[in-house]
């Protein structure tokens, strides 16, 4: 007997190697797609919350009068030509690396009022022109009351758009939800 031809050879030919390293690279590359898109959706919904609890502060300082009453009426701005900041009482906020602010088409003023005030003294008229909690700078030099809920959208690319409603009569916001 021929001691070559009884010997059986074990091993992986390189074409299975191939195979197997193709199929190794195919699964890497959904594993990526999957967690990079995921990623984006979780920097919107953390700026959707984190908006949202932003406002929700400044609402509870003004109607508990954590402020001692020096400033019975607070501000946050959205401005369409700026879609990565927002401004809430004079301080800048920054959304997270692409996230945008859309559906904005004017600038928007949210005046918080303390409801239990009967006034808010003479500066209130400065900050808030239109008596409203929503003012809407309609770019005419006069501003407009804004329809209520006031919607901001803020957008990533490869996800779907989370929203902040905003919702009041007056000079008062009674509620800052997710629609």
């Amino acid at each position: 007997m021929d001691h070559k031809s009884s010997l059986r050879l074990t091993g992986y030919t390189l074409i299975e190697l191939a195979v197997v390293l193709a199929i190794m690279a195919v699964i890497a590359i959904i594993a990526y797609v999957g967690l990079s898109s995921s990623d984006k959706g979780e920097k919107l919904v953390d700026a959707q919350n984190v908006l949202i609890s932003r406002l929700r502060t400044v609402q509870n300082q003004v109607e508990s009068g954590l402020d001692a009453g020096t400033t019975p009426i607070k501000t946050a701005v959205f401005n369409p030509a700026n879609k990565t900041q927002y401004i809430i009482n004079g301080q800048i906020y920054d959304l997270p690396e692409g996230v945008t602010m859309t559906a904005l088409s004017h600038p928007v003023l949210l005046c918080f009022g303390n409801p239990n005030l009967s006034t808010f003294g003479s500066g209130c008229s400065d900050v808030c022109t239109c008596n409203s909690f929503a003012c809407v700078d309609t770019g005419t030099g006069t501003c407009a009351n804004s329809l209520s809920p006031v919607i901001i959208t803020l957008s990533g690319s490869g996800s779907p758009s989370k929203q902040v409603a905003i919702d009041g009569s007056g000079l008062f916001i009674n509620r800052i939800y997710v629609p």
